[in-house]
């Protein structure tokens, strides 16, 4: 008979599935911890069982501490994130969506201009309420549409040529389609 048996439960922050080019999946485990709870003897010990657990089944294991992440890129992910999950409450069906996304797309192409004031001419000249173009223009970066440096704050002050324009908005918005409804 076993005495003193001590129950510790172990879990890991994320386990992400990246789809390889060959159709077959990967496996990534990574456990997020603050760097200063990495100083504790007790959770360097559930960090190394947790470890050959993943090494047991053959997954890539990391720990990732507050000091892995640019808190400027977390920032812009969250802000241009958020807007996806917003799409439902705008008050736009999608094809009024794709409309406007697209003219807004066409206006940013480039422009000379700061994103800031074609955002908000553009806003004005579709009698939109101020914060759509905003809006628009974080979809069309969520969706990779658009693409800047995500690693320094995002700055709407600099000239729309600056951006770089790589898709198309309608196939943006269409592939977050499935998380969106009238």
């Amino acid at each position: 008979m076993i005495r003193n048996l001590v129950v510790h439960i172990i879990t890991t922050t994320f386990l992400v599935t990246v789809k390889l080019k060959n159709g077959e999946n990967a496996y990534f485990a990574r456990s997020v911890k603050s760097s200063k709870n990495l100083e504790r003897k007790t959770t360097l010990e559930k960090l190394e069982m947790e470890r050959r657990y993943w090494q047991i089944k053959g997954v890539d294991w990391a720990i990732v501490t507050e000091k892995d992440i640019n808190r400027n890129k977390a920032k812009n992910i969250e802000w241009v994130i958020s807007s996806i999950h917003m799409l439902s409450d705008i008050g736009f069906t999608v094809d009024e969506i794709i409309e406007l996304g697209s003219a807004l797309h066409f206006r940013l192409a480039n422009n000379e201009r700061p994103i800031r004031n074609i955002i908000a001419n553009f806003d004005y000249d579709y009698a939109l309420g101020t914060g759509t173009g905003l809006f628009l223009f974080r979809c069309m970066l969520a969706t990779k549409v658009i693409k800047i440096d995500m690693e320094t704050p995002i700055d709407l002050n600099v000239p729309a040529k600056s951006i770089q324009i790589v898709g198309n908005f309608e196939e943006g918005i269409m592939s977050v389609n499935g998380k969106y409804s009238d």
